[in-house]
């Protein structure tokens, strides 16, 4: 790791963030060196350490990754100082054409995030005073149909689930107090794996939980049910007491061959949880973690306002969270039918 600057352990960020950023530089330690460049690097790396999230550190990674990539090849080596709003036009329309590797095009979704690690990179470049402005600011970014693809589970199929999940074990109690949360919450996985045990106050009637928002960094309180509150409780008392530090993750990483024990669940770990108990339930529909969040917020519907639902899962715009309502979509095409 000599070619590319030492990650400080007193930078300020998590030791999971840096482990993490770590491996990653050592997996990519030539393309960090053909395409950023050591006189980069530095600069490089302290913007990807300012970053809180690991999921979007890791994203912004290998985003940037593939800009300072396309500068070398496309641009002939351009010093990104340099780059221009023509430039990211350019690399815009690489990307949805033909992609990284030249082969294969990307989503949309997918290239506007890579547009936004770029401008975000580039904010971070004008505050250090490198660059004078943000030449992405004005780049359009590629348009996404609001779609939620996956489908709600209803209550006889999460009962289901939780009646499948075997609550002796720590792992069972992870995965019951996890899948009661994300139903009774609409927290997406990222504010799940973000959680601190200092963001949850336990209370023995109802806990509340402290959480933010992981699109619009919104702070969100939330009351806990009852349910929820047992559930989360019966977790800690299975948890390791090394592992109830405030500032450690509330939800961790179960034992396995390469996880920590003080390390986050991974987003991963949670997608797999879903659909493993919705195989193991018989249900043939496409449950994902989005499944619980549009459990919640069709459920809510009943009883509060699509607005103060919006507020409830800090979407900005109540579109996105009509999008998640499935049963009020075919609601509507009913009594359109019913009408003639």
């Amino acid at each position: 790791m000599s070619d590319i600057p030492e990650i400080s352990s007193n930078s300020p960020v998590i030791t999971t963030g840096k482990n993490q950023l770590e491996n990653l530089l050592s997996a990519n330690q030539s393309d960090l060196i053909r395409f950023v460049g050591r006189e980069n690097s530095t600069i490089f790396f302290q913007f990807l350490l300012s970053l809180k999230n690991v999921h979007t550190r890791r994203a912004y990674f290998f985003d940037l990754l593939h800009f300072f990539k396309f500068l070398r090849i496309q641009k002939r080596g351009r010093d990104f100082k340099q780059t221009t709003r023509s430039d990211l036009d350019h690399f815009k329309e690489q990307m949805l054409r033909y992609g990284p590797d030249g082969k294969s095009m990307l989503s949309p979704s997918t290239v506007k995030r890579k547009i936004t690690a770029v401008s975000k990179f580039f904010t971070f470049l004008t505050r250090q005073n490198i660059v004078a402005s943000n030449p992405a600011q004005f780049v359009e970014r590629p348009s996404i149909p609001l779609e939620v693809k996956s489908e709600p589970m209803t209550r006889d199929e999460l009962k289901l689930m939780l009646s499948l999940i075997p609550t002796q074990t720590e792992s069972g109690a992870l995965h019951q107090a996890l899948l009661i949360l994300m139903c009774s919450t609409g927290l997406r996985v990222g504010e799940i794996t973000n959680l601190k045990n200092g963001d949850y106050l336990p209370d023995p009637k109802s806990a509340t939980l402290y959480a933010r928002a992981g699109k619009s960094h919104i702070h969100m309180k939330k009351e806990l049910s009852l349910k929820c509150t047992e559930a989360i409780n019966y977790y800690l008392l299975l948890k390791d007491t090394k592992s109830l530090n405030p500032n450690d993750p509330l939800f961790c990483g179960t034992r396995g061959k390469s996880e920590s024990r003080l390390e986050p669940i991974s987003a991963q770990a949670i997608y797999k949880m879903i659909k493993s108990y919705a195989k193991k339930a018989g249900i043939l529909k496409n449950i994902t973690p989005h499944s619980t969040r549009s459990y919640f917020i069709t459920e809510g519907l009943e009883h509060v306002s699509i607005g103060e639902m919006a507020r409830e899962v800090a979407h900005t715009s109540i579109i996105m969270t009509n999008e998640y309502d499935k049963r009020r979509k075919n609601n509507s095409k009913k009594l359109a039918e019913s009408l003639i």
